[in-house]
């Protein structure tokens, strides 16, 4: 219980909005009486569930596009043509 919920913590913290967590209210009740433990509490602290799922940096801007294929292009252009 205690690795599943060390794991789920920060997903339940910045990911796991109030919509997403409708679909599983068994996890949920589950994650928030084990996090709600006096022994939990006093190692991890004060559990604050997410209330907005947080963002990329790049998401509000677009972010970049092509990856590694935009690399690839633009290492192909610096190359010397084989003879």
């Amino acid at each position: 219980d205690i690795v599943m919920a060390s794991a789920l913590l920060y997903p339940f913290k910045f990911v796991l909005d109030g919509n997403c967590r409708k679909r599983f209210p068994s996890v949920v009740r589950w994650f928030t009486t084990l996090v709600n433990q006096p022994e939990f509490a006093k190692s991890m602290g004060e559990v604050t569930l997410c209330q907005q799922q947080i963002q990329p940096a790049g998401a509000a801007k677009g972010g970049k596009k092509g990856g590694k294929k935009g690399q690839q292009k633009g290492q192909q252009k610096g190359k010397a043509a084989p003879k």
